[in-house]
């Protein structure tokens, strides 16, 4: 997991949300991962944990049929 305060759009004010699980995590335009948990103590803080894009990529295991967008996302974030 990796750690992250969140920025961009109205997240100073409402911060991160459960509702938010899966949305894309962009570090210098190149995909990172998907916020997968809200954390910290004040509900307005914007602090989530992110899944590495990588490891989404590897739970999904071996398919025979990949979509466009996983090889795109593999190449991007080595």
């Amino acid at each position: 997991m990796v750690l992250a305060r969140l920025e961009g759009g109205p997240l100073a004010n409402t911060g991160s949300s459960p509702g938010m699980s899966g949305s894309p995590v962009y570090v210098d335009g190149r995909l990172l991962g998907a916020v997968a948990y809200s954390l910290g103590q004040f509900p307005k803080e914007p602090i989530a944990g992110i899944t590495p894009i990588q490891e989404m990529i590897e739970s999904a295991g071996p398919q025979t049929r990949r979509a466009p967008w996983t090889a795109r996302c593999a190449s991007i974030c080595r």
